[in-house]
């Protein structure tokens, strides 16, 4: 994960011009944006200069391109497509993120029986005996988790699980509908932000390192932030498990090394 030296954010209207500045609480920090952050506002700094002469070390502006309200107003764009689209997005995305959850449950506080189907029914056996000494015990969990098959074909099984818990049909169905109904390969779509809200800088994963607050005094603006939407993913019967698998895949290291730790510590017990 790419990390950024950030002090602040600087919102520039498309229309007419006009910038609004925002300055986070504890000023320059180092924050986890991820790989695609940096090479967005890598381009960008050819566009737009650094409120700080010495950003290296007194921190960066990041650069959203935005349309203020007024300028929206007086656009007068019919937004009937665009606001039906984003309400079945976000139903589609609620349910994502639960199975996202719900899988990453698993990965954290697995029971006997999904070590059993993560190693293997004789691999389970073998080292639930009493023979097998605790260095050998230690080698074959080592073996088990450095196979990436085990990885991938676990998680795709527990995927699978919870789709399957989930009520039909899916969100998905009616979003797909609605994806068909507007002949179209990309939809134009307005995002409203208010600028004084806490914002997850990293696109794909929050935590404390991710997350930057504005100011107090930040004044209370709303933004609109236009985007096209391809709507040719939701079209795709798989589009939902593509995009839980997505997901997961960015954090699948981290989850699979507490895995690890659960299985050595329920076979060979606590390890330092």
């Amino acid at each position: 994960m790419s990390w950024m030296l950030v002090s602040g954010k600087v919102y520039f209207c498309t229309k007419c011009q006009g910038h609004i500045q925002v300055e986070y609480e504890g000023g320059a920090l180092e924050t986890q944006v991820g790989d695609s952050v940096i090479d967005e506002q890598s381009v960008l700094l050819d566009e737009f200069a650094q409120p700080n002469v010495n950003p290296e070390t007194d921190g960066y502006y990041l650069y959203e391109k935005i349309i203020c309200e007024d300028c929206f107003v007086k656009l007068g764009i019919d937004e009937t497509d665009a606001k039906r689209l984003m309400v079945l997005v976000d139903e589609v995305d609620a349910t994502i993120n639960h199975v996202v959850a719900q899988v990453c449950a698993v990965f954290q506080n697995p029971t006997p029986h999904d070590l059993k189907e993560f190693i293997g029914e004789s691999a389970f056996k073998e080292l639930s005996g009493q023979t097998m000494l605790p260095a050998r015990k230690k080698r074959k969990i080592n073996e088990a988790f450095q196979d990436w098959h085990c990885s991938d074909n676990f998680l795709s099984r527990r995927i699978e699980a919870e789709l399957e818990k989930l009520p039909k049909p899916l969100p998905q169905a009616n979003l797909k509908k609605f994806a068909m109904k507007l002949r179209k390969q990309y939809l134009t779509v307005f995002v409203k932000k208010n600028i004084c809200e806490a914002e997850n800088i990293n696109p794909f994963i929050q935590s404390e390192h991710t997350v930057r607050v504005p100011l107090p005094n930040t004044p209370m603006v709303t933004v609109i932030i236009e985007g096209e939407i391809e709507l040719n993913a939701f079209k795709h019967n798989n589009y939902f498990k593509e995009s839980v698998l997505e997901i997961l895949q960015t954090e699948l290291s981290n989850l699979v090394s507490s895995f690890k730790q659960i299985a050595l510590s329920h076979f060979v017990g606590a390890t330092p």
